[in-house]
Formats: C-alpha cells, structure tokens, sequence
C-alpha cells in the first residue's frame, strides 16, 4: 500500500523531502533562497506540495 503525497509539508517534512539539515533550510529562507512559508497561526508553518515541487523543478532547470 503507497501513501498519499501530503498536500501540506512542515518544516520536518520539507528537509526529509529534500535531504538537507533543518539549519540549511532555515539558511536558505534567510538568503532568500527558499520559498517563505505560509504561517497558520503564530507557531505553524507550512509549504504546499505545489510550492515544493515548483521550487523544485526551478532548481533542476537551473542546473541543466
């Protein structure tokens, strides 16, 4: 049985996606690097599966 791609990715899920640490990832939102995540509520943060998949196709066509 295959799981469902989550339509919405956390922090956690984000890195696990892209094989990176948490600090790369917050480094790169701090460079400008990385898309800003949409805030739910004060604390929760979180990316669409759109948002990632885009982001990563750009960087795909970056290194062609």
């Amino acid at each position: 049985m295959t799981s469902k791609p989550r339509p919405y990715l956390r922090p956690r899920h984000v890195v696990e996606e892209l094989g990176i640490a948490e600090s790369t990832l917050y480094r790169w939102l701090d460079e400008g690097k990385f898309p800003r995540p949409q805030k739910l509520n004060g604390t929760l943060s979180i990316w669409t599966r759109e948002t990632i998949d885009e982001w990563i196709a750009s960087q795909n066509g970056e290194r062609s």
